[in-house]
């Protein structure tokens, strides 16, 4: 039988590369109480979602975000706690590897933990590199029919099997003031849409011989600013971002790049293994 707990939504800064950002994970403990690893936690009873990251204990530079209640199994069925291979969706095919910085980051898999309390979402504008990451990877990450079907396999599955229109296409109706189909959100969709097409094709490349998780991941962070550079370029008769408007919609300055994956997370994937994507708009 499912409990009731608390989650606890947690943020630190991640590396410091150009701009930084942060990490994000949850647990269902405070930190008032230290557990110093793992073990600790799993004797306790408790639970700690590493979200592509590591175990922390409590540190100068931990941050509570959010706490809200939940149900154990609803998260535990989700992304599986106390697993530093669990990655919710973000991880390929039969769960060999971990997906980080090509379906999602930290973000996308905390998002997974913490769905169906769309509430914690209003929450993250506290979270640096978020709104780049939800903009670009979309809100829980880039594999939309596995996601899917986790939520149906936990009983948590939305009526429809995916939303309209992209989480960067809504949030541009918002800031911008357009409609949903207007010709600026539709070709700055493209061009998302174009730059995630680049970044498998870098990330799933044949390893060189000398090629280390930084050269690679340096290649993919270049692909997530190219993308805010098309945006910042974007003109469609007076519709284009001002200063203000493309801080709201990415959190970021324009002109301003960011390093949002950490090349100490990133695994090399099998180059046999990279995903069939859906046409359609993503989350």
């Amino acid at each position: 039988m499912c409990r009731a707990m608390l989650l606890y939504v947690w943020t630190k800064p991640a590396f410091l590369n150009g701009l930084p950002v942060d990490h994000t994970w949850v647990t269902s403990y405070s930190y008032n109480t230290n557990y110093p690893d793992i073990i600790a936690v799993i004797n306790a009873n408790e639970h700690f979602w590493y979200c592509c990251g590591d175990f922390y204990p409590t540190s100068n530079s931990t941050k509570s975000i959010l706490k809200i209640t939940s149900s154990s199994g609803v998260a535990t069925c989700l992304v599986g706690s106390n697993n530093d291979k669990a990655y919710g969706t973000i991880r390929g095919r039969f769960q060999l590897w971990k997906g980080y910085g090509i379906d999602g980051v930290c973000h996308q898999v905390s998002n997974q933990v913490l769905y169906p309390y769309p509430s914690y979402l209003s929450f993250y504008k506290k979270v640096k590199g978020y709104r780049v990451s939800s903009a670009f990877y979309g809100t829980y990450g880039r594999q939309e029919d596995e996601w899917y079907n986790a939520r149906q396999r936990c009983n948590v599955a939305p009526k429809t099997r995916r939303p309209s229109y992209s989480l960067l296409v809504k949030r541009l109706k918002r800031i911008l003031r357009i409609f949903l189909n207007h010709p600026f959100a539709t070709e700055l969709e493209l061009r998302r849409r174009n730059r995630l097409s680049n970044l498998d094709k870098i990330a799933f490349a044949i390893r060189t011989q000398d090629e280390t998780a930084e050269t690679r991941v340096s290649k993919m962070n270049k692909e997530i600013n190219l993308f805010l550079k098309d945006a910042a370029d974007l003109s469609v008769g007076d519709v284009r971002f001002d200063d203000d408007s493309f801080f709201k919609m990415f959190g970021v300055k324009l002109g301003e790049e960011i390093f949002l994956i950490d090349p100490s997370l990133f695994e090399f994937p099998p180059t046999s293994d990279i995903p069939e994507r859906n046409a359609l708009l993503g989350w």
